[in-house]
């Protein structure tokens, strides 16, 4: 279970039923502070997540921008990688709350 909406536990939102939607919703907003809180788990509970809500590496869903951001966490040469596919990321797939340039510079800063 991820999510506690009013009493209904399940691990998915009230919206989609995709897996990047939990994890997205419990990522968002991403601010520059997050880090601590955000990284608890580690490399490993950041790559089960990932695993699970773009299980391919296709960071066009919704909210791929947040977990380019949460994948940055992992380490440097995640941060980099993650760099790499959020440059290129398509425009429609950076969520309303964010912009491309915040993207880059929160990942770059966990380079």
């Amino acid at each position: 279970m991820s999510l506690n909406w009013g009493g209904k536990r399940d691990h998915a939102t009230w919206f989609s039923a995709d897996p990047a939607a939990p994890a997205g919703i419990e990522l968002i907003p991403m601010p520059a502070v997050a880090a601590d809180y955000v990284a608890v788990g580690g490399k490993q509970q950041i790559a089960k997540v990932l695993d699970e809500a773009v299980p391919e590496g296709d960071y066009a869903v919704q909210f791929g921008d947040y977990l380019l951001m949460y994948r940055a966490l992992a380490s440097g040469s995640q941060a980099k990688a993650a760099l790499a596919v959020a440059r290129d990321l398509p425009a429609e797939d950076i969520d309303t709350g964010n912009t491309r340039s915040y993207l880059l510079a929160w990942i770059m800063s966990h380079e």
